[in-house]
């Protein structure tokens, strides 16, 4: 493991995309930062971005399946940022090529099935010396710090949800840098919502279907219909509360949606639609024009509820945000990314190995850090988490 005196290099692999830009426009105001260079396959992309960036910024062309160019690239890099999906397809060569050159490296790994090839490099990170924490965006990342807040509040816990709104996925459209806004999110969320995906029920690891219908009683808005989907929290909550019997990622939003949704990815499981042919169709589901059939969302654009017992009771906790970073789907997941960025740097997170949020981050201390770049800012992590019981 390279141990370079401060300050650091940072490579961001996806730099120029609808993520890595907030994620970048941060990080570049941290202290202890001292190059960045954002590697993407669309070399004059990542060079207008990085005029932009200003001059501690550099671009370089990286095609992630030249594994030649990855080492060429991390050599000279102390921390791999890695913003570039789908990570079921470029996550594990990225990270395998990070412990090779001895990188600490982080990303906002959503691929559950990415998630359980990142924990076969455990052994192999933690040979090199090498902090690789995976899933540190809003969901997951925030939503796991989340739960461990909320869980905090009881003296057992049985069960874990996290869960994200329909209504906060949508993404700030920079001409000059997209094609095209949110077809990428769109074809990870066919992914997550198509074949079979890896839950936690009967405490053990369960393959389920997702878009699953079910009610949760969210502490002061009451019942609520939810929409199971595939993602890494329900994968990597157990290793931090071993007694969990169930751990699911659940959506809120209107029933036509998902209806929609399930029709169009049980098309692309049998192969009658491509995933590309599967994102246009979502981009073609027409809204209602009964406003009653999508009615006001009641749940937070993210959040966690923990069920189990307090004084011997049954018992319930939740936690969610009073405020996020700006810019949509892609402040709200960039900005945690470069919180963890800033607390990887300033040594606050030290364990090697394959890790995630909750288990390495102390999470008062990273919402003391979020709340200052939410919209509007926060005092800190007890004016930023709301609690409720």
């Amino acid at each position: 493991m390279k141990e370079p005196s401060l300050p650091r290099h940072i490579t961001v692999v996806g730099g120029p995309g609808a993520m890595g830009r907030h994620a970048v426009r941060q990080i570049v105001g941290l202290e202890n930062v001292a190059t960045i260079v954002l590697a993407d396959i669309d070399l004059e992309k990542a060079e207008r971005f990085a005029a932009e960036i200003g001059p501690r910024a550099a671009a370089a062309h990286l095609d992630a399946r030249d594994t030649q160019r990855l080492d060429e690239l991390f050599s000279q890099t102390d921390i791999v940022v890695n913003v570039m999906g789908p990570f079921a397809v470029f996550g594990k060569a990225i990270l395998q090529a990070a412990i090779r050159n001895g990188c600490h490296y982080i990303d906002i790994d959503d691929d559950w099935e990415a998630t359980v090839d990142a924990f076969e490099l455990d052994a192999e990170a933690k040979a090199a010396g090498v902090t690789a924490l995976i899933g540190m965006g809003m969901s997951p990342g925030v939503t796991n710090l989340l739960a461990v807040l909320a869980a905090g509040e009881l003296d057992s816990v049985a069960r874990i949800y996290t869960g994200w709104s329909l209504a906060g996925t949508g993404s700030v459209h920079e001409p000059e840098y997209d094609s095209s806004a949110g077809t990428a999110a769109v074809a990870h969320w066919i992914l997550q919502c198509s074949g079979q995906v890896e839950a936690w029920r009967h405490g053990k690891r369960t393959m389920v279907t997702p878009l699953e219908a079910r009610n949760i009683d969210f502490p002061n808005v009451g019942i609520q219909k939810v929409y199971s989907v595939g993602h890494p929290e329900p994968v990597t909550l157990p290793r931090k509360f071993p007694g969990l019997q169930e751990s699911l990622n659940l959506m809120s939003g209107p029933d036509w949606m998902f209806d929609a949704v399930r029709e169009i990815a049980a098309k692309f499981d049998t192969g009658t639609l491509t995933l590309d042919e599967a994102v246009a169709a979502v981009g073609h589901i027409e809204r209602p024009k009964d406003p009653a059939a999508t009615p006001r969302e009641q749940l937070p654009g993210g959040w966690a509820l923990a069920e189990g017992t307090k004084d011997g009771q049954p018992a319930q906790a939740s936690a969610h945000l009073s405020a996020h970073p700006p810019f949509k789907m892609g402040g709200s997941t960039g900005y945690p990314l470069a919180v963890g960025v800033g607390m990887l740097i300033d040594g606050l997170v030290t364990e090697t190995g394959v890790v995630t949020p909750e288990e390495v981050i102390d999470p008062v201390a990273f919402f003391d850090r979020l709340a200052l770049i939410t919209e509007p800012a926060r005092k800190g992590a007890s004016d930023l988490v709301v609690l409720g019981k």
